[in-house]
């Protein structure tokens, strides 16, 4: 068995998630207190209402700071189109960094 993914495999979020279970290695990056509280200080700027989490508006917000011209209705599509949190995740993680 290969361990390779294909563009496919990669676009279909419930095979990623198999296969990151299955095979990935979970690194957690070493992240020193002072980038830390600039990541606190970013994620505060963009929680504007201080919920403690991101509304639709608010990741908007943030996906339109990056300077990419998504409509709404192009980041509903894609949230909407997420079968789980992961491949939520990989997918803002890619369009915001």
């Amino acid at each position: 068995m290969t361990l390779a993914l294909t563009a496919h495999h990669l676009a279909d979020g419930h095979v990623f998630e198999q296969w990151m279970r299955k095979h990935a290695k979970i690194v957690k990056p070493k992240v020193n207190a002072q980038e830390k509280a600039r990541y606190r200080n970013m994620f505060d700027l963009l929680d504007e209402d201080k919920s403690g989490s991101l509304d639709f508006d608010e990741l908007y917000e943030a996906v339109r700071y990056t300077g990419l011209k998504m409509t709404r209705s192009e980041l509903l599509f894609i949230i909407k189109g997420s079968e789980s949190r992961l491949h939520l995740l990989r997918v803002l993680f890619v369009l915001l960094c």
